[in-house]
């Protein structure tokens, strides 16, 4: 699994060197190059769909150095940390199955292009995967005695898929879904994730 994980690492390496900033990339650090923080805190310049969150940190990023691969390599550390969480996200199922999972996502053109930009998107990627692992361990009751833990954590979390971009909005569409299997599995655990719903609002 490791060598299919470096392998995707050195393809989309070799894709930040190959391609220059383009389309979406350019829009993107143009707003945190040209902008002050205040600036794009309150989202006050014309990409009006795009919350602080990233460009802030893009904002600082870049302040340490304007190289190619430095300006990408969140991307590369997103792609890096998406695959050890869809490792552990996936660890229960046969080891074939967990391997087509990985090498779809490492060899998907898709994913391969996304994990290399300067975009939004490896943000609400990895976020959407961190959710994913810790409502994982909580439907298999590993914060039964950490309830106050989970609520902070899932808040937080959505806090920053909500300020990464607003196609996050799709994963909360899924809560409901998400609660009504609490609901029929383990009401107590259901409480709680509505409670926390509740408090991520």
């Amino acid at each position: 699994m490791s060598l299919i994980i470096l392998a995707g690492l050195l393809l989309r390496l070799k894709l930040v060197f190959e391609k220059a900033l383009w389309a979406d990339e350019i829009f993107y650090f143009r707003v945190a190059y040209a902008y002050r923080f205040k600036e794009i805190l309150l989202v006050d310049h014309w990409i009006k769909d795009l919350p602080p969150l990233f460009p802030l940190f893009l904002k600082t990023w870049i302040s340490l150095s304007l190289s190619i691969l430095w300006i990408r390599l969140p991307g590369l550390l997103a792609y890096l940390i998406s695959s050890m969480l869809l490792v552990k996200i996936f660890n229960k199922l046969h080891w074939i199955g967990n391997l087509i999972i990985i090498a779809f996502f490492v060899f998907s053109p898709f994913f391969m292009y996304l994990n290399f930009w300067v975009t939004p998107y490896n943000f609400v990627l990895l976020f959407t995967l961190i959710q994913l692992y810790i409502l994982s361990e909580f439907f298999q009751g590993k914060f039964v005695k950490k309830e106050k833990l989970f609520v902070v954590l899932f808040g937080l979390i959505n806090l920053f898929l909500f300020n990464s971009h607003y196609s996050s909005v799709y994963l909360f569409l899924s809560y409901p879904v998400f609660l009504l299997y609490l609901a029929i599995k383990d009401i107590k655990l259901a409480k709680t994730f509505f409670y926390s719903c509740l408090v991520s609002t």
